[in-house]
């Protein structure tokens, strides 16, 4: 996923280059594992009884990492500011 340059700039400017690579590179694990997931889910999606199942276990895994990148802004925001 580009980053725009502005964007990219504001994120160094506010968190610091430690912290704003670290995010970057924990961006980039998630996508590859839900690249793999979705992936390795793909065959069953065609099977119509496995789909409603299969939806609800990718809705869960997607508020995971949500809740994740949340913690993890949390605490390297908190880390800033001290």
């Amino acid at each position: 996923m580009p980053v725009t340059p502005k964007l990219s700039k504001l994120f160094y400017d506010r968190l610091g280059e430690q912290v704003a690579n670290e995010l970057v590179k924990w961006f980039k694990r998630c996508g590859r594992r839900l690249s793999q997931s979705t992936a390795g889910a793909q065959p069953q999606l065609t099977a119509g009884a496995q789909r409603t199942e299969l939806r609800a276990e990718l809705n869960a895994k997607i508020d995971s990492l949500g809740a994740q990148v949340t913690a993890t802004l949390e605490r390297r925001l908190g880390e800033q500011t001290r």
